[in-house]
């Protein structure tokens, strides 16, 4: 296996899972042995996937032009509370925040991506009414 690379696990019938010897693809899942002692070491999230991401402002597949309609629909009134879990940069939040006026709380697990969103919110100008949070969501 080569370095850096954690090793990923496939389903086997029954639900067990086992070693995989396939190269990693889409939809496999890594060791969640190692990602529960990453996470338990406070590590943060794979670094290909920061690096892979780190330009990027909006990480789901939507358009600033969706998020803003959805702003919209979903009648956003100023001082609103969100809470957003899994943040990344912040986008979503400080954009309405912006728009409509709403406060909220943004957690990611990335120190990169909490830090590119308290960024964000400076930028847009929504950094008193949203702040960003580095932790899991899980509790």
């Amino acid at each position: 296996m080569a370095e850096g690379h954690a090793p990923t696990y496939d389903t086997v019938p029954g639900g067990n899972t086992q070693p995989s010897t396939r190269p990693n693809t889409p939809g496999r899942t890594p060791d969640p042995q190692l990602s529960g002692v990453l996470r338990s070491l406070g590590m943060d999230i794979p670094r290909l996937f920061t690096i892979r991401e780190s330009g990027s402002r909006i990480y789901n597949p939507i358009r600033a032009e969706q998020l803003a309609h959805l702003g919209r629909a979903l009648h956003l009134k100023p001082g609103t509370t969100a809470l957003d879990l899994g943040s990344g940069s912040g986008e979503m939040l400080c954009t309405w925040a912006r728009d409509h006026g709403l406060t909220g709380v943004g957690v990611d697990m990335s120190v990169t991506f909490t830090e590119r969103a308290r960024a964000r919110a400076v930028e847009l100008g929504a950094a008193d009414l949203a702040s960003f949070v580095h932790g899991g969501a899980t509790g």
